[in-house]
């Protein structure tokens, strides 16, 4: 294998793709990218935090498909713009349009696709978290001693 063909196979490794028909247009979702992920950052923000405040509230701690479509409804705007940039939609009017079955489907690739992006998010997330929790404890420790 060349050097080349290997790049080629990693690439595909990181950047997955999936292609559908919806609404009567063939949809290419791609995974969102390193440098798009830090675009975007500040605007999936609020959406990261939901997400991990909803985990810690459902019994199994599991991200289940109504536990999505809740974040999701609650920040439609910005799911929008993310489909937007990571496929060939050129507009969210386009999403705006989908029945709710082609919705779902778009829903469920867009996630298939992008959940290691938002898995690594929260798992940093709660890292933080603890590491804050800690430093709270120990500093709680010292004034006691």
């Amino acid at each position: 294998m060349s050097s080349s063909d290997k790049t080629a196979d990693e690439g595909g490794i990181l950047f997955d793709e999936q292609v559908l028909l919806i609404g009567g247009q063939t949809v290419s979702v791609k995974e969102i990218s390193f440098i798009d992920g830090m675009k975007v950052a500040g605007l999936i923000e609020p959406m990261i935090d939901q997400l991990a405040d909803d985990l810690l509230k459902t019994s199994d701690g599991g991200l289940g498909l109504s536990l999505l479509e809740k974040v999701f409804a609650d920040y439609v705007d910005t799911f929008k713009a993310l489909i937007v940039m990571c496929s060939n939609i050129e507009s969210a009017e386009f999403i705006d349009g989908l029945g709710d079955e082609d919705g779902q489907q778009l829903l469920l690739i867009f996630w298939t696709v992008n959940s290691r992006f938002f898995i690594s998010r929260l798992q940093r997330r709660s890292l933080e978290k603890s590491r804050a929790m800690m430093e709270e404890t120990k500093a709680q420790d010292k004034t006691i001693q």
